[in-house]
């Protein structure tokens, strides 16, 4: 065994999953030294006991790993991301003091790998309902070296974003803010006893700090290049004064607000101050308010992606994105998951998306109505066909250029392959297409395998009608897995299918957008 440390790390690089890794530590000093930095390289740890007796927990993940960090300085050395996640009660008291010594261990472990060996290449910080003690020990700790923070958490206010020290310039490029419901505002007797109107105040005062601390952190983080918000009642208060030279991409998830008037005079200004920004995806903006959301000229010309999820489509909707001039991604979600956006509005809407200098190549629509949901009967299947087959010419006349399309299909009725391949036919650029949907029936376990070839086969010759297509994507519910059909166009008109298993993640990442909250 006496190859080269870096010919076995590159070797061991290769291997598959934790398992292997595992396996491989086992092999001799070099191996393991190779397999460790794979193996810790990206660590999730979870906070959850297994019992009522709360007795196990030092036997259990996050106690292991954090113990395993604090114990060998090489390990600590390997961590590039951290992510950790508590199932941590906020309103049940007991349960919080059986909790309370599991956590103290957590703490004190985190707290000696953070002192004594520290985490020197960690990037990456993740924290989900972190505890308040254990997300002070790591942000004072990490947050000059962190690149990418996530943060979801119903307790904002007790959170202190500074590092050692307040004042240094962070080196944070990706920052995602999820506010998430404080249930433990309960409380407090009737709505406007003076019991409930003292713990109002108090909570407006801690909420006006969060907020400055927030703001006084935003300041300190020039190299910002995407910033994600959702979930905040103060979108307005966090963004007025904020300033990114490198911003490419802004998502402002849903807002839970009464001052939407607020929140959308806020972006106008955020965006007239924030040119840089490409990517823009927002939730329900800019439905409800008085005031038009109108783009700064600046970015209706540099915008290239534009991600939105609504339930349906406000009566601004086609104005504010007629603004866009240079889109190349465009992608519209419905969070509902049974109905749609209707089919009328669908074909209204595509035609505001023909104007684009370049034309859009990304596209993702929400499955219009009259197409999926009907029940079968001859009646509303012919017309779901005939809306289909209108669908298909409108596409391929308002969006030439889209290369690749992802539908959303949900629903008790689903057009077969053959069907949609034909609608899709009047289109010359489309490469690549992805649906919410099986084309294929429930095969029998004692079915050969040649069976399903031959289905296989028939979808890939169905969809050879679309000129250039080259892969249809579907989703095959009885194994909740997706399947991808690459179409071989062969010899004397002969077409042939090869099916590959995809995971649901990588459909996500090519066809959909981690914005919407609906995924594939």
């Amino acid at each position: 065994m006496n190859i080269p440390q870096e010919i076995i790390d590159q070797i061991v690089s290769y291997l598959p999953d934790q398992v292997s890794y595992v396996r491989a530590a086992l092999v001799n000093k070099a191996w393991n030294y190779a397999a460790t930095s794979m193996l810790y390289r990206h660590i999730g740890m979870e906070f959850m006991p297994r019992n009522s007796n709360y007795e196990d927990m030092e036997h259990r993940g996050m106690y292991n790993v954090c113990l395993a960090l604090a114990k060998n300085p090489y390990t600590s050395s390997v961590v590039q991301s951290l992510l950790l996640y508590f199932h941590q009660p906020q309103t049940n008291t007991t349960q919080q003091q059986e909790w309370e010594p599991s956590l103290a261990q957590v703490r004190s472990l985190l707290k000696e790998v953070i002192d004594r060996n520290g985490l020197p290449r960690v990037r990456k910080l993740s924290l989900l309902y972190p505890d308040v003690q254990i997300a002070h020990i790591l942000l004072k700790g990490l947050l000059p070296q962190i690149h990418s923070l996530q943060v979801v958490s119903p307790v904002f206010k007790y959170l202190y974003f500074e590092s050692e020290e307040p004042t240094v310039i962070s080196n944070l490029q990706e920052l995602d803010f999820q506010f998430t419901q404080d249930i433990s505002r309960r409380g407090g007797g009737f709505l406007f006893s003076s019991e409930q109107l003292a713990l109002n105040q108090e909570w407006k005062m801690m909420e006006d700090k969060m907020h400055d601390r927030v703001n006084g952190f935003l300041s300190r983080c020039p190299s910002l290049q995407v910033l994600k918000i959702t979930g905040t009642k103060e979108l307005h208060t966090l963004l007025q004064s904020a300033h990114f030279p490198s911003l490419k991409t802004l998502e402002i998830g849903q807002v839970f607000s009464h001052q939407v008037d607020f929140a959308v005079i806020c972006l106008n200004s955020f965006l007239e101050r924030h040119p840089t920004i490409t990517r823009l995806a927002v939730n329900r903006l800019p439905d409800g308010s008085s005031h038009p959301f109108i783009l700064p000229k600046e970015s209706a010309l540099n915008i290239r992606e534009f991600i939105s999820c609504i339930e349906e489509v406000p009566s601004d909707y086609l104005g504010f994105i007629r603004q866009f001039q240079q889109l190349e991604t465009f992608r519209l979600e419905h969070h509902m998951i049974v109905g749609s956006i209707s089919h009328r509005e669908i074909l209204e809407l595509l035609p505001e998306l023909q104007h684009h200098k370049q034309g859009i190549k990304n596209l993702t629509l929400p499955m219009p109505t009259h197409i999926s949901g009907w029940t079968l009967t001859d009646a509303k299947r012919a017309l779901a066909r005939s809306s289909l087959t209108q669908f298909g010419i409108v596409f391929a006349r308002s969006v030439p250029a889209v290369e690749k399309f992802g539908i959303s299909q949900i629903g008790r009725f689903d057009m077969e392959a053959s069907e949609w391949a034909q609608a899709l036919s009047f289109h010359n650029s489309l490469r690549h297409f992805a649906i919410k949907t099986s084309f294929l029936p429930t095969i029998s376990v004692h079915e050969p395998a040649s069976y399903r070839q031959g289905l296989i086969n028939d979808i890939a010759r169905s969809f050879s009608a679309v000129p250039k297509l080259e892969t249809v994507v579907f989703f095959e519910s009885l194994n909740q897995q997706a399947v991808k059909v690459t179409i071989q166009r062969l010899d004397h008109d002969v077409v042939e299918g090869i099916e590959e298993l995809i995971s649901v993640e990588d459909v996500n990442e090519e066809f959909f957008d981690e914005f919407f909250d609906s995924g594939w």
